[in-house]
């Protein structure tokens, strides 16, 4: 599915719907066969752009939602479960997954008071999509209730031969500065 179907952006929506609205009031002025047949036309193509949003996911909505459910997750001290969403080739400096995987099963988060984490600010033009299988997200976390904490956070992602969306690493920055700023590690890792 095109990404330009299923993940529409807001000003395809509004040109069909400025192109309904035009059509209605030609309907309205008109009411002849022509004028509702337009109509009729553009509303179907308004209705079906609607229906393969809603139907199929994009790649960025697939990761942003992954994101999500990784942070709710991270509420549970989920680890496996967070994991499932981690790919297996997933790299941030030196941690793979299993040391990930480590890191999220000891209780060394427990000292420092770790509730999760949460995520906001998912923005389209934070989106990159880097080949047919890789895109890159960009939003805002923090360590839950702790706003000092929060960073800028660009994510990507990898589509595996499952099919399925899964993080295969990320870089941090200062919140505010994007790609601008100078690129920060998380601690102890």
């Amino acid at each position: 599915m095109p990404t330009f179907l299923s993940d529409p952006s807001t000003s395809l929506y509004l040109i069909f719907g400025i192109g309904v609205f035009i059509a209605a009031i030609l309907f309205f002025k008109n009411r002849d066969k022509q004028s509702i047949l337009q109509l009729v036309g553009i509303s179907v193509l308004f209705v079906g752009l609607l229906l393969l949003d809603i139907g199929f996911e994009s790649p960025r909505e697939a990761s942003i939602r992954a994101m999500k459910e990784m942070a709710e997750l991270s509420k549970n001290k989920a680890p496996d479960q967070i994991l499932s969403y981690v790919s297996e080739s997933f790299q941030y400096k030196s941690m793979d997954k299993n040391r990930l995987r480590e890191m999220l099963k000891r209780s060394e988060l427990q000292s420092i008071g770790y509730q999760g984490f949460e995520v906001w600010g998912f923005m389209r033009n934070l989106y990159t999509p880097i080949d047919e299988t890789t895109v890159e997200i960009g939003f805002n976390a923090q360590l839950r209730g702790m706003p000092q904490t929060q960073k800028s956070v660009f994510a990507t992602f990898k589509k595996d031969p499952d099919a399925n969306w899964r993080l295969s690493g990320f870089a941090i920055y200062p919140v505010g500065q994007g790609k601008q700023g100078q690129e920060e590690s998380l601690p102890n890792w």
